[in-house]
């Protein structure tokens, strides 16, 4: 259940507009504000590896009681991986 619009993608799946942001929070912060926004109704989580904080997303995910097939997690690229081929690999971490 989500109590934002949602956008339509163009893969088919519509994902709500409002998301939680978690900068500037720690891991035990950002996880403590992921399960009470997903105990709240929120369904779409915003991060960036750049923050620091996935860890604590995951376990705030974990913890919020909500099947992850009804979350979307969206997330950035740092600008070195923006650009050409290098986006690959900022996805896969290196």
């Amino acid at each position: 259940m989500t109590l934002s619009p949602l956008i339509m993608l163009n893969d088919g799946y519509s994902i709500p507009q409002l998301g939680l942001g978690t900068w500037p929070l720690d891991n035990g912060q950002v996880a403590a504000a992921v399960g009470q926004a997903l105990e709240a109704g929120y369904r779409h989580i915003d991060t960036a590896v750049k923050y620091g904080n996935e860890e604590g997303v995951g376990n705030g995910i974990r913890a919020g009681g909500v099947d992850r097939s009804e979350i979307f997690v969206t997330t950035k690229l740092d600008g070195q991986f923006q650009g050409e081929d290098r986006a690959v690999a900022g996805l896969e971490g290196h």
